[in-house]
């Protein structure tokens, strides 16, 4: 029994863990006006400096440890997850640091609360504990590059707006994918990469941005393949139809914004109200020994949690079902 309270309880700081990050990231998202945020031209990431100088740190780790452990051979794989511009401060064998620190802290974390509770060390649970800190940041990693790849469809209206500039100052497609190319960073920029190689192989531009839309599916980039089809079968002129590109599609994000507040604020009052009473819960458990031993230490312990889980559901599905009415 003891051995389950201890993961039951790491388990517990992990969620907390979590659930601080998360409103900590709500109210921040808070107190941000981000309403004009997609209309402007600057690129985004305002805390790059600081994830420069934590990849750097870890970087130092990754050059004594790969001394140890050659690690570097096996980190190729996750080059993948290294996008336009980050290279001077990103390696894949970071990434393996990452992975290998996280199963360390793993490790740590159930030897800190066996001493801190008093029981007996069980070889089986740390490893576990040990394995599930390696193989975790891998998600993180997941979600971290479908993050990065949204911000292609976010910075769609930028690179319109420099494209529309780069073509009436007389210049090229390829020159105008060039300037975009120049002027972002991140996952744009490794888009319009793509796109340029596509051009330079002789692939009409509007097929191009069509390709683009495979890769990334989004309705501003189908219609902008789409008006720039149209341009070549038609011979419109293009700066006439980037001008009327930019305007459909500020006007779309516009629509799209006031709805998405809307969204937002529902967001935002049902993941309060349905991580309170949890966290609150957590809390609980960890401040109260006598209620520990009453959920894990007696048979009625399991009927309890689970009448307490089946009324948990209930209530978050009265919630849903409350925010999707509004």
């Amino acid at each position: 029994m003891g051995d389950y309270k201890i993961v039951f309880e790491i388990l517990i700081i992990m969620i907390i863990i979590i659930l601080v990050f998360f409103f900590g990231r709500l109210i921040s998202s808070i107190l941000k006006t981000k309403r004009l945020e997609d209309f402007s031209i600057t690129s985004r990431g305002n805390d790059v400096n600081l994830e420069k100088r934590l990849w750097k740190i870890v970087h130092k780790i990754s050059t004594m440890l790969n001394y140890v452990l050659f690690i570097e051979d096996v980190s190729k794989k996750y080059e993948k997850y290294i996008k336009s511009g980050e290279e001077e401060y990103k390696k894949p064998i970071d990434y393996m640091t990452v992975k290998i620190l996280f199963a360390l802290l793993m490790g740590l974390l159930y030897l800190f609360e066996v001493g801190l509770q008093g029981l007996k060390y069980n070889f089986i649970i740390n490893l576990l504990f040990i394995i599930f800190g390696f193989f975790f940041p891998n998600l993180l990693f997941v979600l971290d590059d479908k993050k990065k790849r949204k911000f292609v469809s976010s910075d769609i209206l930028k690179s319109v707006i420099i494209m529309g500039n780069s073509f009436r100052a007389g210049r090229n497609a390829y020159q105008a994918l060039s300037d975009v190319v120049d002027r972002s960073d991140g996952a744009i920029k490794e888009e319009f990469l793509h796109i340029r190689d596509d051009v330079e192989h002789g692939l009409a531009l509007g097929d191009a941005f069509y390709k683009a839309y495979e890769r990334v599916p989004d309705k501003d980039i189908l219609y902008l393949a789409n008006v720039l089809m149209l341009v070549s079968k038609n011979g419109t002129n293009i700066n006439i139809a980037f001008e009327n590109v930019e305007k459909t599609i500020v006007n779309k994000k516009r629509e799209r914004e006031t709805i998405n507040d809307l969204k937002r604020g529902n967001r935002i009052f049902r993941n309060i109200v349905l991580f309170m009473p949890l966290i609150f819960f957590l809390i609980i458990i960890m401040m109260s020994k006598n209620y520990q031993m009453l959920l894990f230490g007696t048979k009625d312990g399991l009927k309890i949690i689970i009448i307490e889980l089946v009324i948990y559901l209930v209530y978050v599905s009265m919630i849903n079902w409350l925010v999707r009415r509004n």
